[in-house]
């Protein structure tokens, strides 16, 4: 079966291709403006067969799926966009961590 998002001037696709190439764009937020243009130029930049999911880590309780997602991903800070179950290379940072306050002098006097 061939497949055209509406609008689309494109060749049509094999619906199984389309399949094949979707994505998925899971978004980590918490509310903030930063977070709220990440998901509109994740929205605006989609693919329509992408699927796209919004955790607000604000609403997550420790046993729902989103703070499992956290967890397993690695999230640490937001906005933090996972493709295909990796963060992004640009949200990539890592935990806070002692060892990395010290190295930039936070526990010393100015």
């Amino acid at each position: 079966m061939n497949v055209r998002p509406c609008g689309d001037t494109r060749p049509a696709v094999k619906l199984e291709r389309i399949e094949q190439m979707a994505k998925k764009v899971e978004v980590f937020t918490a509310g903030t403006w930063l977070c709220k243009d990440a998901m509109r130029k994740v929205r605006a930049v989609a693919f329509p067969s992408v699927r796209i999911v919004e955790y607000n880590i604000l609403n997550l309780e420790e046993d729902d799926l989103g703070m499992r997602k956290c967890v397993e991903y690695g999230v640490t800070s937001v906005p933090t966009i996972v493709v295909d179950g990796k963060i992004a290379d640009f949200c990539s940072r890592g935990p806070i961590t002692e060892g990395a306050l010290r190295r930039v002098q936070v526990d010393r006097p100015g």
